[in-house]
């Protein structure tokens, strides 16, 4: 491992919420390197999953060598995945069975707002239960496949109304009432 790592020469910005593991394979596939070469270069050798959001083996060195990586400061890189900014803070780490319970989905990103900003390949988010539609393209984000709901007009004012439910509800099981199923 060297001691002063280089800006990488192709850089894509991480996206809001992204998660660590999308935005280190988006990083690698860009400059054609493999995850396991770019984690390398961090220091925490292991292979990152694009769901991956996880911390606990990263050090304050690691982010910084991100950093200089992408040519960004970390604060910035910690305000696009919130999740880097418990890596100084050890207390952080530690979540309460609430927290796990109602951790944030980790879902792909609408392909077509990520091709309007110019951002290319799999982008996998962290976003709230809730969030499962994307009302500017009319699509649905809760699989694999990102589904057109032109054809089923109710959905997206039925979504706003969950919203304004989600955004009005104080207790946190509110989002844990979005994301279980209905039974009948």
């Amino acid at each position: 491992m060297t001691d002063r790592p280089r800006p990488l020469p192709l850089t894509p910005p991480p996206v809001h919420h992204e998660t660590i593991g999308s935005h280190l394979n988006r990083l690698a596939d860009a400059n054609h390197l493999t995850i396991g070469y770019l984690s390398h270069l961090l220091g925490p050798s292991r292979q990152h999953r694009r769901v991956d959001n996880r911390v606990g083996y990263w050090t304050p060195d690691a982010l910084r060598r991100l950093a200089t990586l992408t040519g960004r400061n970390p604060s910035s890189l910690v305000h696009a995945m919130p999740p880097l900014g418990s890596i100084s803070d050890p207390l952080r780490h530690h979540r309460s069975a609430t927290e796990e319970v109602i951790e944030p989905r980790r879902r792909p990103a609408c392909r077509l707002r990520m091709a309007r900003w110019h951002v290319h390949g799999l982008v996998v988010r962290s976003t709230p239960h809730h969030e499962g539609v994307c009302h500017r393209h009319s699509r649905r984000l809760l699989g694999t496949e990102q589904h057109d709901l032109t054809l089923l007009p109710e959905v997206l004012p039925a979504n706003l109304q969950h919203h304004r439910i989600v955004r009005r509800g104080a207790h946190p099981f509110t989002e844990l009432a979005s994301s279980t199923p209905a039974t009948a």
